[in-house]
């Protein structure tokens, strides 16, 4: 038979590699990402626990659950993997905020934007 042009599926799945692991993702964000810790400096009233009852620590972030659900899985460029576990007072629309385990890498991370994977479940 001849060959003949036509489409046999449409992908909804993409695919990044980042240090030798494969993370399948269905949607691609451009963020603006702050950090922030678990201790008094990011939250005077805090106790160390997420808006979801997940301890605050690396790989925890915090979204407006408007743009990412609670609990989704994401890969943040320059960050690595994450949950989107805690929200907070100032993120709201395409921020985030990442948790970091020192004031000082909170501090270095600084303002900056990020590509974010919310990742395939």
């Amino acid at each position: 038979q001849e060959p003949r042009a036509e489409i046999i599926a449409y992908g909804t799945v993409g695919v990044v590699s980042r240090g030798g692991q494969d993370y399948r993702y269905t949607r691609v964000l451009e963020m603006i990402a702050t950090g922030y810790t678990a201790g008094p400096e990011s939250n005077p009233v805090g106790d160390g626990y997420t808006y979801t009852g997940i301890r605050a620590e690396r790989g925890v972030v915090a979204v407006d659950p408007n743009v990412i659900p609670l609990y989704s899985r994401l890969y943040v460029e320059g960050y690595g993997p994450a949950i989107a576990a805690d929200i907070g007072g100032a993120i709201k629309g395409n921020r985030i905020d990442l948790c970091f385990d020192t004031v000082a890498e909170a501090l270095e991370w600084g303002v900056r934007p990020v590509t974010v994977y919310v990742l395939d479940e």
